[in-house]
This record gives structure tokens, sequence and C-alpha cells, in this order.
């Protein structure tokens, strides 16, 4: 946990460097564009080879070498390698897609191709980790993903001067050989080669649904790309950065406690009340948890620190106002995003996959459309268009709940919604009479304000929830 927040750290820290050099401009956006539909085949091959791929390498363990030639008899694997390939030959695929300002630009066919054979070189690393994580040398895959990120900041420190969409290829190139030459390290070194499943769940998810649904989820953020290449000069960059803040946000704070409720949802399967009490118990926590960012994000404090971290080099002031507007409206995810993987998870847990799939189907339906409608709002609307998407998605994943439990989410619902308001609206208040205190006066008694309100609204449960964190908490610990 420790090594993937400093990872999260170095790569927002990239992030920061890419705007400070280039401002959120034609010449980041491009770049931004020519990542989609490589990240996109990546999440794809990532998510095949977690979901498919792992418990194939971990209940029939083989080298490397042998992993790999299997693999290169997969027909997914070649309907992706065969998509990479297209798109390394002819690159101009790539500006029809995004924009109509895009389709005459002048840049260097060198730039996508180059885009084409670092993505290509990081699904080749994912399939590596996903067999170092077969026989639970966890920290191998986590420790090359700092190697990678670490090596693009610095290829990047040092392009800075004169940086240009290139250098920028170039810094995504360097991390990740960096990070494959960490991997073949690390198995030429290795001595370790056992393979086996601590428990019998390690299939679970492994299905059709569960890898459309990620799907669903990359396509998602694929229309986020092509929704702002539209729209003025520099909304893809703000955008792509805006929404990669959240989710890391998100993973760090929500991700070990959405997984560890999974297991545990697993094992109490048998007993028809446990997953319920258990998710309502997780539902409360990461309530106030996301409570407590959202709070701080829309204060007077968070536009300050937004300002203090982001507005360097060409990323002006103007800009960086936009840019925290742009995550002020995602910020819902921050609850939405957890409470969507607990509701799905409970699925999961008991082997229903239909529901969620064809929520999820729903969520990205209602996502197209309203990012088409609402485009002319600019960043507003497709942020918006996201929050709204997510919500119908866990809308629809709540209504099968049983009443007496969906009653209850429902109360958490609306007590979150009235708390964040009232507790915001506390601290803009709060910062209007004191406005060069970097509003910390205003998020102090905003916070304040959440969690005794909180702990009085809940006070009846929240022995639950502390205890269904307390259990969280050990379970990942061992």
């Amino acid at each position: 946990m420790v090594i993937s927040a400093i990872a999260a750290a170095v790569n927002l820290i990239y992030q920061i460097t890419l705007l400070a050099a280039l401002g959120a401009s034609d010449v980041l956006d491009t770049f931004f564009l020519f990542r989609s539909l490589p990240f996109f085949l990546e999440q794809l091959a990532n998510n095949y080879f977690i979901m498919v791929v792992f418990p194939g390498l971990v209940f029939s363990p083989a080298p490397l070498g042998t992993s790999l030639a299997k693999l290169a008899r997969d027909r997914f694997v070649r309907v992706v390698v065969a998509s990479y390939a297209v798109l390394l030959v002819v690159p101009l695929l790539f500006f029809p897609l995004f924009g109509g300002r895009y389709a005459g630009a002048a840049v260097d066919p060198f730039v996508p191709r180059l885009v084409v054979i670092a993505s290509l070189t990081l699904v080749l690393n994912m399939f590596i980790v996903a067999w170092f994580n077969s026989r639970h040398q966890y920290l191998t895959g986590i420790c090359g993903s700092l190697i990678n990120v670490s090596t693009m900041l610095v290829v990047l420190v040092v392009l800075r001067p004169g940086l240009t969409m290139k250098g920028v290829t170039w810094s995504l190139l360097a991390g990740a050989i960096a990070q494959l030459c960490w991997l073949i390290a690390r198995y030429v070194c290795g001595r370790s080669t056992h393979a086996g499943a601590s428990t019998g769940d390690t299939r679970q998810g492994g299905t059709p649904h569960a890898i459309a649904m990620s799907a669903l989820g990359s396509a998602s953020s694929l229309m986020d790309r092509v929704a702002t290449s539209w729209q003025t000069a520099g909304n893809v960059s703000i955008m792509k950065i805006g929404r990669q803040v959240i989710e890391t946000v998100t993973n760090v704070v929500f991700g070990a406690l959405t997984a560890s409720s999974f297991t545990l949802q697993c094992e109490e399967r048998r007993d028809e009340k446990a997953p319920e009490s258990l998710l309502l118990g997780d539902c409360r926590v990461v309530a106030v948890l996301a409570g407590l960012l959202i709070v701080g994000l829309l204060s007077g404090f968070g536009r300050n620190v937004f300002a203090l971290v982001f507005a360097h080099g060409r990323f002006g002031v103007d800009q960086t106002a936009t840019f925290h507007l742009c995550v002020a409206w995602l910020s819902p995810l921050m609850l939405l995003i957890p409470v969507r993987h607990l509701l799905t998870y409970r699925f999961f847990s008991q082997r229903q996959y239909t529901l969620p799939l064809m929520a999820a189907g729903a969520g990205f339906a209602a996502d197209a459309i309203l990012k088409l409608s609402l485009l002319g709002l600019g960043l507003r609307g497709v942020a918006a268009a996201n929050a709204i998407a997510v919500g119908l998605h866990v809308a629809i994943l709540g209504a099968t709940l049983p009443a007496d439990v969906r009653a209850r989410l429902m109360g958490v619902g609306v007590r979150f919604v009235v708390l964040v308001a009232a507790s915001v609206f506390a601290a803009q208040s709060i910062d209007s009479l004191q406005p060069n205190a970097f509003g910390v006066p205003g998020l102090t008694v905003a916070c304040a304000m959440f969690w005794v309100v909180t702990w009085a609204l809940f006070r009846s449960t929240a022995r639950q929830g502390m205890e269904a964190l307390r259990m969280l908490l050990h379970r990942e610990s061992q």
C-alpha cells in the first residue's frame, strides 16, 4: 500500500510537471488523444490478464517463457496485437475520431507510432506482472510501477526546457522500457517460482460479464476525450488529468476497503443477512470519508491548495481555476465509484453477473447520450454526464436490494447530500469573512460540523460501521 501510494504521488508530480511545461494546450491535447486508443487497448488487455489469464497462471504453473508462448496463441491477445499493428502502420486513423480541428494537424507521424510502441510494451509488462502476482510476488509489480512513473518524471524534467510532444512521448516509452528491464532482472535473479491459490475464489470475476463491464468503463474514459476534443483547446488535458486525480484519490482511499469487502462477502454468503450488514457498514464508512474529501475540495482551502499545487509555468491561474471547477463537478464520483464497487461485489459474491452487466450497459448508454446532449456546456457538461451516469448505474444496482436495506441506504444518501451542502455553505461563509486565511478556518468549521452531525445522525449504527472498518483493516493487514 505504501509503495502504491508513493507511485500515485510520483505520477501526480509527473502530471503537474507536464501541465507546467506545456499548459492545457493543443500540444498536450493531441498527445492525450494519441494515447486514448492505445490506452483503451491497454485496459482491455490488462482486464483480460487479471480475469482470465491470471487464474490459469495460478493453477497451472509454468516458466515465464512457456507462459508467453501460450499467450501468443490466445485469440483475444492476437486481436489486440493486430489492433496495435493497424495503428502502427496507419497512424492517421487517430485523427478522424477526435475533433475536426485535429484532422489537418501537422504532426510528425513518428509520434503516434512511438505512442503505440510504448503502449505495446506496457501490455507486455502487464502480463509479466500478472505472472509474478501468480507466484505471490506482488511487490515486484508494485515496484515496477514506481520505476515506470519515476523514469517518466526524470526524462520529462531533463527535456523540460525545450519540451515538445515528441519529448513527452519519449518519456512514456522510457518509463515502459525501464519497467520491462526491472521485471526481466527480477525474473533472471529471482528464486521463487511457486504458484498456488490461497482460496478457491481466485477464479471469481473472470467471466465474460465482468470483462464486458471493464470494457464499458474504459470506453467511458475514451468518450471523455472524444467529447472534449470538440471543445475549447485544453479541455482534453484538463478533463483527462481531472478524472485521473479523482480516480487516484478514490483508489488510494477506498481501494483496500472495497477489495476486502468483496472477500468478506464471499466468506459470509451462506448467511443471508451478513452481506447486507457488511454492505451497510461499508457504505457508511465510504459516505463519511468521501464527504470529508468533497467538503475539503469544494471549500476555499481546496481552491487555494489547487492553485498552490498546479498553478506553475504555462498552467496559469485561470486554467487552474477551470481545472478546479472540473474536479468539483467530478467530485461526486468519490462517493459513487466506491458504492458502485460495493454493490457490484455483492452480486459477484453471490455469483450473479447478468444484472451488474445490464446496469453497466444502461450507465454507459446514459453517459454517451448525456455527453452528446451537454456538449455545449463545456467541461461542466462532460463532468456532470460522468457523475449522472455512474449515479444511474448505482441506482439500478440499489433498486434490486431488499426493501429495508434500500431504504436505509437511501437515508444515508439523503443525509450525505444535506451534510455536504450545509458544510460547504458554512465553509464558504467563513471564507468570505476571512479571505486571506488560506481557507483553513472555513475548512475547520465545515469538517467539524460535518463530523459532529454525522456522528449524531449515525450514532445508532456508528458502532456497526466502525466494527466493519476494523474487520476490513484487520483482513488487509493479514
